[in-house]
């Protein structure tokens, strides 16, 4: 009994479910502040924080998570995972990025109850986020390389 009430309290509302999925998937560009890749314990896509507040980058990433379809991985193993923070006018809405190198599971994102972690609100397949998330942190390396200068959170100055 004490188990079905724990549940109860904790996991989100269908309505709060629907929501978070929305937040993600439909997000208008317009409406995105900056996203955020934070390095995840396993799997470091980012070694340190990357800010993304380029209009034509945060339109990818929008257009890309659109795209997302409804997704059950069979057993991924990561080539790597990145943590994804997504403000937009609305609030803040997190995910976890997972790149396998498996042609079945290939990229997928999963929304959970709270930030990275929590209850898993659901998982969808988006291979083109890899090419964008990994070209994006490229960047950034080359810039770093060249002695452009960053910002504290990854943002160009």
């Amino acid at each position: 009994m004490l188990l079905v009430v724990v549940t109860l309290a904790t996991s989100p509302t269908p309505a709060q479910r629907r929501q978070l999925i929305s937040d993600v998937l439909n997000v208008e560009p317009s409406k995105i502040v900056c996203v955020d890749l934070i390095p995840h314990t396993y799997g470091l896509l980012v070694e340190t924080p990357v800010r993304v507040k380029d209009d034509a980058e945060l339109t990818r990433i929008a257009s890309a998570l659109r795209r997302a379809k409804p997704f059950h991985p069979n057993h991924p193993g990561a080539a790597w995972l990145v943590d994804v923070q997504m403000t937009t006018t609305r609030g803040q809405v997190s995910f976890v990025v997972s790149h396998t190198d498996q042609p079945e599971n290939g990229t997928f994102f999963t929304i959970y109850s709270r930030k990275s972690d929590g209850w898993v609100v659901g998982r969808f397949r988006c291979d083109e986020l890899a090419e964008i998330l990994e070209s994006l942190v490229e960047v950034r390396k080359r810039d770093k390389e060249k002695g452009r200068k960053w910002g504290q959170a990854g943002v160009r100055d």
